[in-house]
């Protein structure tokens, strides 16, 4: 949600689900999510499923989910989560990786670099609408894209944003590599040639 519309509280409200389904449904000794949580009937046994059918499974869903939010916010708590899930359902992914296709898609956002890129601006402005837009239309699977006006309303969800402001009253636009930024840049074009190009 946060991804189609920018507002911060998407951002958080995602990251509170992510908490609780971390404290409900987490397997503490063997890693993974079962399919009930904690505060569900207790059952005889508890399932945990990696294999995709006619749905992603739900651990699959859960990789990909945390993995992004882990590039959208910054916190390498998610991305640690997805690591323990890919060591927990190793031998059964490895065996039959077509089974679970929609964890590879989890795999690809970790297992190349990722760009996070903020841009600040006014939403009326057409370069700052132009800029957003671009991305949006692309499909970079490896960029996070975090829109506003000012950082201000991201810092709760996405600390590592504190120390980028636009400058002036035009967008501005930072763009980094794994959490480590280039220099800011007021130049919307290069900036969207620089991420549609740069493979």
């Amino acid at each position: 949600m946060y991804e189609a519309d920018f507002q911060a509280r998407d951002l958080l409200k995602a990251r509170k689900l992510a908490d609780e389904m971390k404290t409900l449904f987490w397997d503490e000794v063997d890693g993974g999510f079962y399919f009930a949580g904690r505060d569900a009937e207790q059952l005889i046994s508890r399932e945990k499923e990696i294999a995709d059918g006619a749905m992603p499974s739900g651990n699959s869903v859960a990789a990909y989910a945390l993995a992004r939010l882990s590039s959208l916010s910054g916190e390498t708590y998610y991305h640690e989560i997805v690591e323990d899930m890919y060591r927990s359902f190793y031998e059964e992914v490895h065996e039959r990786p077509a089974a679970s296709t929609f964890l590879m898609a989890a795999v690809m956002q970790t297992g190349h670099p990722t760009k996070e890129v903020v841009a600040l601006g006014d939403e009326k402005d057409p370069g700052y609408v132009k800029f957003v837009d671009g991305v949006k239309r692309a499909f970079l699977p490896e960029v996070a894209l975090l829109a506003a006006s000012e950082t201000d309303s991201l810092l709760k969800a996405a600390p590592f944003t504190a120390d980028y402001h636009r400058l002036g009253d035009r967008t501005t636009i930072y763009i980094c590599e794994n959490f480590t930024c280039q220099a800011h840049t007021q130049d919307v074009d290069a900036a969207l040639h620089h991420l549609l190009t740069d493979k």
